[in-house]
């Protein structure tokens, strides 16, 4: 899971639209798109889910860790 967290938003960024090389990271964290055709995804959630996935995927390597004891 940690390193599916992990690609997740590295496997988008050759995707990422509406990047303002001038604006402040929050500011363009905002705006960048993951653009698939006429589909866009705001990059904000695929970053979220790979957080998520990689704090999951590191709980469970600490309740694994705790169960053998």
């Amino acid at each position: 899971m940690i390193v599916l967290g992990a690609l997740i938003p590295l496997v988008l960024l050759p995707f990422l639209t509406n990047y303002k090389p001038g604006g402040g990271w929050f500011s363009n964290l905002m705006h960048i798109e993951v653009a698939f055709g006429p589909v866009a995804v705001q990059y904000r959630f695929p970053l979220a889910l790979g957080l998520y996935l990689i704090f999951a995927g590191i709980w469970m390597l600490d309740v694994g860790r705790r169960s053998d004891n």
